[in-house]
Formats: C-alpha cells, sequence, structure tokens
C-alpha cells in the first residue's frame, strides 16, 4: 500500500440501479405472502412515486479525516458515524438478486458494535470496492500515527496503580483459591 499523507475524503454514489432491485425484493416478499399479493399494485404505486425518488437522497456514505459516516431511511432515518480507529473490516456483498441488477451491499464493520449487520450499512453503493480500499487506506493511516498497531496511549496500561492491580488481582486469586477448596 502506498504511503499517505493526507487521508481520503470520498462520498460514494448510489447506483440508481439499486431502485429496480429494492422493487422486485418487495415484489417477491409480497408475492410470498399470500395476504401481499392483493397489495403488490399499491406498493409498486407507492414504490415509484413516492420511495425510490428520495432512496438516493436520503442515502449517503462519506469517509473523511476520522469518520466514516452513513444516514439512511426514506421513512425512518437513521445516521452513524464510525471513527476510523474502530474499524475492523469493510465488507462487500453482492447476493443473487443484486447481481442480477448489479448492485452491491457495503457494510462497515466495528469494534464493539451491537448491530448485526454491521455499524454502517448502504445498498445500492457504486465502485464499492473503491470506497472500501479508501477507508481501509484511511484505517492504516490513522494505526500508522497512533504506533504502529491501532492502540492509543489511553489503552496502554498504567503504570501508576500497578502494584495495587498486582495486590488485588492476588486477593482474587486466592479467594478461588479458597472456594476451590470448600467444593
Amino acid at each position: 500500500m502506498s504511503e499517505l499523507t493526507t487521508p481520503n475524503q470520498v462520498a460514494v454514489e448510489i447506483d440508481d440501479n439499486v431502485k429496480q432491485y429494492l422493487f422486485w425484493t418487495v415484489t417477491w416478499v409480497s408475492a410470498v405472502t399470500i395476504v401481499g399479493i392483493p397489495l403488490i399494485p399499491i406498493i409498486a404505486i407507492i414504490y415509484w412515486v413516492w420511495y425510490a425518488p428520495r432512496y438516493r437522497e436520503f442515502h449517503t456514505l462519506e469517509l473523511d479525516e476520522t469518520n466514516v459516516s452513513s444516514k439512511r431511511g426514506v421513512v425512518f432515518r437513521s445516521e452513524t458515524n464510525v471513527p476510523l480507529e474502530r474499524i475492523t473490516d469493510v465488507s462487500v456483498h453482492q447476493g443473487p438478486l443484486m447481481r442480477k441488477f448489479g448492485v452491491y451491499k457495503v457494510s462497515i464493520e466495528s469494534a464493539g458494535q451491537t448491530q448485526l449487520q454491521g455499524a454502517a450499512t448502504i445498498i445500492g453503493v457504486a465502485d464499492p470496492y473503491d470506497f472500501r480500499d479508501a477507508v481501509l487506506e484511511n484505517v492504516e493511516m490513522i494505526k500508522q500515527r497512533s504506533g504502529g498497531d491501532g492502540s492509543t496511549a489511553s489503552d496502554a496500561p498504567a503504570s501508576v496503580g500497578s502494584n495495587e492491580q498486582t495486590e488485588l488481582l492476588t486477593e482474587i486469586r486466592d479467594i478461588l483459591n479458597r472456594i476451590d477448596a470448600k467444593s
């Protein structure tokens, strides 16, 4: 990887093919559920007239010097900022229906994330591999600046109180040994 002196700043484009992909996904789900079959014409009208034109406007993924920012949702909106030092991976996914429409999903995975899908996920990213590479280059640059392994000075154990920590651990060990002796 080349030596970067300034971080990448990238705002991704949302591919227009995502509109057709999402439409056919919703149509398929509606067709699978017996109740949804009569609703397909209504869903199609609402989708193409209201939802699809707004998708690109309300779904963004941006990389700057310190964060990856994600905004998504036309009806229910969410905004996520993932600090670069917390990013563990950037995955690019393409299922069979996505492949048919040339659509990709990018998922930013971070240390300590609580969501199953990833810290930030956007469907329909144009040039997903370029974005992934830019993010990973910035993450690598942050790691190099902070000492090479991604840890910061606050992650290092404090030497002050080290004796107190040793005494506490010794006490815990002794308690566990007494518990084992009683069993």
